[in-house]
């Protein structure tokens, strides 16, 4: 990761915290059409947000893109937010929601257990006891998966610990049912087809091979990301995914 990479992935993150939870349900969306940003006279008016804030805040950035939605609305940006770059980890936030639409049509469940839907030569060293949740929580090498009783938690960055056997997970689950989702067999195409082409991320791509990192994005399309979990999964009227994963 170049450290310009690192840079981007964090305030592309900043973008999505600086969304207001407190008004989701009013909160509406850009559809599979482009941003429009709110002209700069009436971000006060529409957005709520200070100006004369927002101006000392570019100042801090040292040139990192970053982007402030709010109401649903893109209300300010800084530096090139149509930019490409390597957003890092944000890509295990993605494939969390994937996860979640995988759920919608199949079987899958993050109650089951992780050893119906892998192999003991893929099992690595999960507990064979966990859950799926446990994968998406990261503590499912625990030898002790008990309420209170799983010790430290730590942060599986690369994925090669639990977190990339998503991918053979939900593969398999796509397998089993393969009328839910017609000619999806990967989870790259899933992620493609009913995430981000669903939500407008037309400048995102993901090959699918780790879900601990390498997908290229930008800040305006990771804002959709961030605005799709604030709407409860709901994005130009329809559901993309249920509440429970968001």
């Amino acid at each position: 990761m170049t450290p310009k990479t690192s840079r981007t992935a964090i305030s592309t993150t900043l973008g999505i915290a600086l969304m207001t939870a407190g008004h989701v349900m009013a909160a509406a969306d850009p559809g599979l059409q482009e941003w429009v940003r709110v002209d700069p006279a009436n971000v006060a008016a529409e957005c709520g947000l200070d100006p004369a804030l927002l101006a000392e805040a570019d100042t801090k950035m040292r040139g990192n893109p970053y982007a402030v939605v709010r109401y649903g609305k893109l209300c300010h940006e800084f530096g090139d937010t149509k930019d490409t770059f390597h957003v890092a980890s944000i890509t295990k936030f993605m494939a969390s929601l994937t996860f979640g639409i995988a759920t919608t049509k199949t079987a899958l469940s993050d109650e089951a257990l992780v050893t119906d839907y892998l192999k003991p030569a893929q099992m690595g060293l999960i507990n064979r006891q966990a859950k799926i949740a446990h994968v998406l929580a990261m503590t499912s090498t625990k030898w002790n998966l008990a309420w209170g009783k799983k010790g430290t938690w730590s942060y599986d960055a690369l994925g090669w610990r639990e977190i990339d056997k998503l991918i053979p997970i939900i593969e398999t689950a796509l397998a089993r049912e393969p009328e839910a989702f017609p000619g999806v067999t990967t989870i790259e195409q899933l992620a493609k087809t009913q995430l981000f082409d669903k939500i407008g991320m037309a400048s995102t791509t993901w090959k699918g091979n780790s879900v601990a990192y390498s997908m290229n994005s930008n800040v305006r399309d990771v804002a959709r990301l961030g605005l799709l979990q604030l709407r409860k999964g709901m994005w130009n009227g329809q559901p993309i995914l249920s509440e429970e994963y968001t």
